[in-house]
């Protein structure tokens, strides 16, 4: 019984000292960057689609942080995606749940669930969408994180019927994280 109540006073401790030297603040992070890689698949027909061009992507995250955690909602929105064999241009817009750490090496990693997303064109909508988001990003220069970064989406919805449509991409983006 005595090791128990010096165990529990030891960690009490230390928590409290943790708490009291954590400094929380908000988390501020535009993102601007092209997806270099992307897979359009249909699942029923196992037809793989490659993107035709670059798309431009952008977002921000906006959360907390917490010594050296962030978390909180990202926003992405994409520019034209083509695909090839295809004269439509598709638009993504997602929105997603985050968590990250930096590192003291000049490095940072993140994850995200991506709760909502939309793949469309002006006539057709895939919807219903959820994936993940994982990144590296390098934090060396000054206010700027360079990043890399896979994403994963499966949509369940085409304008309203039900499909099972995957989209899969790496992106190469540069952004600003800030802590206020």
């Amino acid at each position: 019984m005595f090791q128990l109540k010096s165990r529990s006073t030891f960690f009490a401790f230390f928590t409290f000292l943790f708490i009291q030297s954590a400094q929380s603040a908000i988390w501020i992070e535009p993102y601007l960057g092209l997806a270099f890689t992307g897979k359009y698949k249909l699942e029923s027909t196992s037809t793989t689609i490659d993107y035709d061009n670059f798309p431009l992507i952008m977002g921000g995250r906006l959360g907390a942080a917490i010594t050296m955690f962030h978390f909180g909602l990202d926003y992405m929105k994409s520019g034209d995606v083509k695909l090839e064999n295809d004269t439509k241009k598709y638009q993504i817009t997602e929105l997603g749940i985050f968590a990250g750490v930096k590192l003291p090496l000049l490095v940072r990693g993140y994850v995200e669930y991506i709760v909502a997303s939309e793949f469309s064109d002006t006539g057709a909508t895939y919807d219903d969408g959820s994936g993940f988001k994982a990144g590296v990003g390098f934090t060396g220069l000054p206010f700027i994180a360079i990043n890399l970064e896979i994403r994963q989406v499966n949509y369940d919805k085409y304008n309203g019927a039900s499909t099972d449509m995957q989209d899969k991409s790496t992106a190469l983006t540069v952004s600003l994280p800030f802590q206020i």
